[in-house]
């Protein structure tokens, strides 16, 4: 995948270049093969090469099955992306106001924070769940109980393990900020 700093360097390289590129969403697209099959023709379309084409893509009001064409289509694939200057400029990090006049947090926050699209199956707040109560378990009952945490070696101890294990490999699917 290609990273170009700016628009101007999606211009210079299809200027110079053998690909027909073009710039939706910040994402960069090879329009090399898509431009024959381009509904309007090439007349439409050469004018915008190099350029960001979301301004008149969406002044044209295109439906949703054109929409797919920069989402799964082998004739305009993906070939990079626009950093921009400043990818820090770029993030936009959403302050609940609810939540900050709060005196602890709102409901509607923590629905907000622990339903994500990052993990929709809910996977890593399972393991994270199953690891919380293995740990109440040893630290509150084992513990007082036999002055250890229990672990023997036994099926019971391993799969605990195993449960720690994949709660930090799950953590993997998340995006972090830079």
């Amino acid at each position: 995948m290609l990273e170009f700093e700016n628009n101007e360097e999606v211009l210079a390289a299809t200027k110079r270049g053998d690909k027909q590129l073009v710039v939706y969403r910040e994402k960069v697209y090879d329009a090399t093969k898509f431009i024959t099959f381009h509904p309007g023709g090439r007349k439409i379309l050469e004018p915008h090469l190099g350029k960001p084409v979301d301004q008149p893509f969406d002044d044209q009001g295109h439906s949703a099955s054109a929409k797919a064409y920069f989402e799964h289509d082998e004739r305009l694939p993906q070939v990079g992306i626009v950093l921009g200057k400043d990818l820090a400029d770029k993030l936009v990090i959403e302050i609940d106001t609810e939540y900050k006049k709060s005196f602890c947090c709102s409901r509607k926050y923590v629905i907000k924070k622990l339903v994500t699209k990052e993990d929709p199956i809910m996977l890593h707040k399972t393991l994270g769940t199953l690891s919380l109560l293995s740990f109440i378990y040893r630290y509150f009952y084992v513990f007082p109980m036999t002055g250890t945490l229990g672990f023997e070696g036994g099926w019971f101890d391993h799969a605990t393990l195993a449960v720690h294990m994949a709660l930090s490999s799950s953590s993997l699917i998340f995006h972090v900020l830079p």
